[in-house]
């Protein structure tokens, strides 16, 4: 064979060579999308600009969403029933009613009594000095006991009153009726004296300050003691029938027979 060829031959060859390599390396290539199918363009491919992948919808965006605005709306639910509840809670510190609490206070209403100079009073009624019989006419030992705690206690304070009409220096002879007596020795009071007095008892129920060593003004041996009567029946009655079952003899009705709410200023917070 002669050199020319050889040299064709050989060049014949690189070529068949060549051309099998490019059709291997175009097989293993992954097709080029069309502009528009969510790829990006290869930026090493020929054109006049790249073409920019359009935004994709992320799925769980919506659903995060929905959820924010869900708590964002309990939120605000939750904050309106927690002020509707202190609204009435306030509201049932001036109201008696069977919608309040009377009775033992909890120590958020205590702290609003204190700032606002709000007293509670129940009595029980102290000219009822007889055991009541029941239907079938029979005195229990219970109803006995009741009347003797009560006539015990209607004679401390019937001299506690004797002496404050004594002080203020009041017309006429003490009232027989231990609730006449009362209402008589508060009328005869001076009035501006009152709601200062009846705030710092309230302070002290709140646990805000300690009560005074010695009492002299009248309007205040008044106030004390009226807001003392209950508890003083309580303990008389528990002397006879158990601390236990005075406590629910007070609780069954949420407070002695005669309840009563004094009602002074706010302190502080708009004046509420």
């Amino acid at each position: 064979m002669s050199p020319t060829a050889r040299r064709w031959l050989i060049v014949g060859a690189l070529a068949l060579v060549a051309m099998m390599v490019a059709a291997l390396l175009l097989r293993r290539r992954p097709p080029r999308r069309a502009q528009g199918e969510g790829e990006e363009l290869s930026s090493t491919e020929p054109g006049p600009a790249r073409a920019r992948r359009p935004p994709r919808f992320d799925e769980s965006a919506a659903p995060r969403g929905q959820v924010a605005e869900l708590d964002a709306g309990l939120e605000q639910v939750r904050a309106a029933q927690a002020k509707a509840r202190r609204d009435e809670e306030r509201a049932c510190l001036t109201s008696v009613s069977d919608k309040c609490q009377f009775l033992d206070p909890s120590p958020e209403a205590l702290a609003d009594m204190a700032r606002c100079g709000i007293l509670r009073i129940d009595l029980p009624d102290l000219d009822a000095t007889e055991a009541r019989p029941d239907e079938q006419g029979h005195v229990s030992e219970e109803a006995e006991a009741m009347a003797q705690a009560t006539r015990e206690v209607n004679g401390v304070v019937r001299d506690e009153l004797r002496g404050l009409h004594a002080d203020l220096g009041l017309a006429g002879d003490p009232a027989p009726r231990l609730s006449d007596l009362l209402e008589a020795i508060e009328t005869g009071l001076p009035r501006a004296d009152g709601p200062d007095i009846r705030r710092r008892i309230a302070r002290e129920r709140a646990g805000l300050d300690s009560p005074p060593a010695t009492l002299t003004d009248p309007t205040e041996r008044y106030w004390r003691l009226r807001a003392s009567i209950g508890d003083q029946y309580e303990q008389a009655l528990a002397n006879k029938v158990g601390s236990a079952r005075a406590r629910a003899l007070r609780k069954a009705h949420d407070g002695w027979a005669q309840r009563g709410i004094y009602v002074g200023q706010c302190q502080g917070d708009g004046g509420r």
